[in-house]
């Protein structure tokens, strides 16, 4: 189900320095640069492969009364102190039929498995990674404010009978991680989504000479919102050298549930984020997006989620009912993992989301015309692109994070590309293409 192999090369590329990230470029980290190479293997190693756990570990809350750990009261799969529990292996969304206007697999023991999943959105979702060829991607969208999952679309050429792909962090999180690093400098009131800076270069690399500043070449001048929709590396490597602990970065990425155990139906490989703590540069460019970090689909979904659900973040769930001869076997609950950031940095944040579509690196995808393609509605996100190059082949990984309507979302959406030698399209094209049929419904547009 979930490719342990890629988890083995993900460790591979930390180590090697292999993964690096960028805005709308692709590069490869020199060899020289990374040092350390069976420490670092065996750390992201270690944390690539985290064991499932009934707690969700949470770090003090900066600011926040609420401290120590979220404990799930019981498993959300088990019902009724485990009288009845879920047949995972059993269930499959590509089993389902269209029922009543709800997607039901009806299983050999006959009991009926009916899916949270909006479906014109899983339609939608899975005709997007079929009509453009999708080597490999997925497209998951979640309601923020319950976790009850609205579409869970999967494609894989390589290997068709892979229907997971959305739970899979064999890939680089990229500039996505700059959401973590935008919450972390704006909880510490170290920023504000108006703070300046004046910086150059940094779209293919990242060096120590960048950090520096500059009086003759520093000439282009970004606010926080700016650099994060137009995702200036330099920009961000200068504010973490300068403003960020390593300490503080890997806290607020861990209530982020980066390195952590997320529960779900079936195995979630968990997130890596792997902040160097003894070397400047390489902190700079982890918190940057440069490298050290890997996500998965849903996971970009839940990150999405929390910053429109005033920073709480919830267990992701796609089955809303099992039940069989008129008996329910189980109801799902909506359910917290606990608050990643506070509600004011939330709703910073969702300001902040808005530059990367209105002005920033998904603007052309999201307007046509100079108009927007979505009328009345305000969509908001990162987008991230960056390459592996293992074994002798590139892997590029186009990303979007976003939600939508802004001032009260009700949509999170997660998609992702990965391009071999034939590029195929970007993950921001499929998010703009389904919210854009999503909202042409007139009582949604109406609603925002």
């Amino acid at each position: 189900m979930v490719l342990g192999m890629q988890r083995q090369r993900l460790a591979q590329a930390i180590a090697l320095g292999l993964v690096a990230g960028c805005a709308g470029a692709w590069m490869q980290v020199e060899p020289a640069e990374t040092g350390g190479l069976g420490e670092r293997t065996a750390e992201a190693e270690r944390l690539a492969s985290f064991a499932p756990s009934p707690t969700v570990r949470t770090t003090p809350r900066v600011g926040s009364k609420d401290r120590g750990e979220t404990t799930l009261a019981k498993d959300p799969f088990t019902v009724e102190e485990a009288k009845w529990r879920l047949p995972a292996s059993l269930i499959d969304v590509r089993e389902a039929d269209l029922v009543d206007g709800a997607y039901r697999q009806t299983l050999p023991d006959g009991t009926v498995i009916t899916f949270t999943l909006d479906p014109r959105l899983q339609a939608a979702a899975q005709a997007s990674l079929e009509r453009y060829g999708v080597d490999e991607g997925a497209v998951v969208m979640v309601e923020p404010s319950s976790g009850r999952l609205l579409a869970y679309a999967s494609r894989s050429e390589r290997d068709p009978s892979n229907g997971h792909v959305p739970l899979q962090a064999g890939g680089p999180a990229a500039s996505i991680f700059k959401i973590i690093t935008t919450a972390a400098l704006l909880e510490r009131n170290l920023l504000t989504p108006a703070s300046r800076i004046c910086t150059r270069g940094g779209a293919r690399r990242l060096t120590e000479e960048l950090l520096k500043d500059s009086s003759r070449y520093d000439t282009r001048c970004d606010t926080l919102t700016s650099a994060f929709g137009a995702s200036r590396n330099t920009a961000y490597g200068r504010w973490a050298d300068r403003l960020l602990t390593p300490i503080q970065l890997e806290e607020t990425a861990e209530r982020f549930l980066f390195n952590q155990y997320v529960p779900f139906l079936w195995g979630l490989d968990a997130s890596v984020a792997h902040i160097p703590r003894s070397d400047r540069l390489k902190f700079a460019k982890a918190a940057a997006g440069f490298t050290g970090t890997s996500l998965s689909p849903l996971h970009g979904a839940l990150i999405a989620a929390a910053v429109g659900n005033e920073g709480l973040m919830m267990a992701p769930r796609l089955v809303a009912r099992a039940e069989r001869d008129g008996e329910v076997l189980y109801e799902a609950e909506a359910k917290s993992l606990g608050r990643a950031v506070q509600t004011e940095v939330a709703r910073d944040l969702r300001t902040i989301f808005a530059s990367t579509v209105e002005e920033g690196s998904a603007r052309k995808f999201f307007q046509r015309k100079n108009r927007p393609r979505i009328q009345g509605v305000r969509v908001g996100g990162k987008t991230g692109h960056l390459t592996m190059k293992l074994h002798g082949e590139s892997a590029h990984h186009c990303w979007f994070v976003g939600l939508s309507p802004l001032g009260a979302p009700d949509v999170a959406i997660s998609a992702l590309v990965v391009n071999g030698k034939v590029w195929t399209t970007k993950g921001v094209v499929l998010a703009s293409d389904i919210l854009t049929d999503y909202y042409k419904t007139p009582k949604r547009t109406a609603k925002r």
